[in-house]
């Protein structure tokens, strides 16, 4: 029968299936379980966290998002490691474990990784999962889940949670014997959150083709526009001294003496101590004062920080920083230079000069 004639239209129609249309041919079963943190013995947590912070760190080190690796659990030794390679390859199913995946087996020569940890920054896709699957990786842990990424951050991806498609790993081997992989999520999800775009507020000029509108039951929300307010930076006195540099005027000066940022608002704000180390006047006669600063993640998980600072200012002939670097956007985000993660208790150094009356605000903004 001829579907369409000379002069005609053919129509379309979409038939919307309901769930009892479809019927699989082969068992079915329910998703397997994802271990999340707290089901952890602490000191798996802190291996897990320590080889997710190790990719994390490498995604940001290479200005990438998704970063995996492939880890002997024997040993714990990371014995491969690379980002998402789509654009570079110019090949949208170069995600990141599928990069390290066929860099590892081209390296090593293994069919079979049992025995080995597959991590990655972001939950595997539909495609990742089921070629972990056939490499046999024993566990497959992950950062940021699927529907953080799709819901909160509009990011395209196919919506088949990974624990699904691992449940139907028993077509790879006569049934009843075969090994699902352990999948553990949510591992430092609170710095891999930070480290993936906000594709729902990509900006005017996006032309990327993984910014999607969402489908999910609620509004997704930009955590880039979360607000704090600032109640001030109260500094101590301390003991006048009188210096002279740069070829300026003597000017009277407090040194040596701390001045700590405080804030209130949604984000917890961890500590920034301000050390005022020189003051002094130029040939111009400006005012300029110096200041040696000391950040301290005092909460109880590892944080990529990032910072507003008040006032508004970019590097310049009258502003010079080391230690932290700045965003082009008008409201600048600043983020570390060194280290872009901190650890629990751990502490970063920056600095800078200019021509100011007082220390620098700055206010944690994730």
């Amino acid at each position: 029968m001829t579907l369409a004639h000379e002069g005609h239209t053919r129509s379309h129609h979409h038939h919307s299936y309901t769930s009892t249309d479809y019927k699989a041919p082969w068992v079915t079963f329910d998703p397997s379980r994802v271990y999340g943190p707290d089901d952890l013995r602490p000191s798996e947590r802190a291996f897990h966290e320590s080889k997710m912070l190790e990719i994390a760190n490498f995604a940001v080190s290479k200005g990438s998002s998704f970063a995996s690796s492939v880890v002997n659990s024997t040993n714990g030794q990371t014995i491969c490691m690379t980002t998402n390679a789509v654009g570079a390859k110019k090949d949208m199913t170069y995600h990141g474990e599928m990069n390290v995946m066929m860099n590892c087996s081209a390296q090593y020569g293994l069919f079979d990784w049992t025995g080995f940890y597959l991590y990655t920054t972001g939950e595997s896709c539909p495609m990742c999962q089921s070629a972990a699957m056939w490499n046999r990786f024993s566990k497959i842990i992950y950062g940021s889940s699927l529907k953080y990424l799709y819901c909160e951050k509009c990011m395209g991806s196919i919506l088949i949670e990974s624990n699904v498609i691992n449940a139907m790993g028993f077509g790879l081997n006569d049934f009843g014997e075969y090994v699902p992989a352990q999948i553990i999520g949510g591992i430092l999800s609170d710095v891999t959150n930070n480290i993936f775009k906000n594709y729902c507020d990509p900006g005017p000029n996006n032309q990327s083709s993984q910014s999607v509108r969402p489908a999910c039951h609620k509004t997704p929300t930009n955590p880039g526009t979360t607000t704090t307010s600032t109640t001030g930076v109260p500094t101590t006195t301390g003991v006048p001294t009188t210096s002279t540099t740069g070829g300026g005027v003597p000017t009277t000066s407090t040194t040596g003496v701390p001045s700590t940022t405080t804030t209130t608002g949604p984000v917890q704000q961890i500590s920034v101590v301000q050390t005022k180390t020189s003051s002094w006047t130029d040939g111009q006669g400006n005012h300029w004062e110096g200041y040696n600063c000391v950040i301290t993640n005092t909460l109880s998980y590892t944080v990529i920080p990032k910072f507003n600072s008040v006032p508004n200012i970019q590097p310049s002939a009258n502003f010079e920083i080391w230690g932290l670097n700045p965003s082009s956007d008008s409201q600048i985000v600043w983020t570390l230079s060194w280290a872009p993660a901190l650890y629990p208790g751990q502490t970063y150094t920056f600095g800078y000069n200019a021509k100011i009356t007082g220390p620098i605000q700055w206010t944690r903004i994730n």
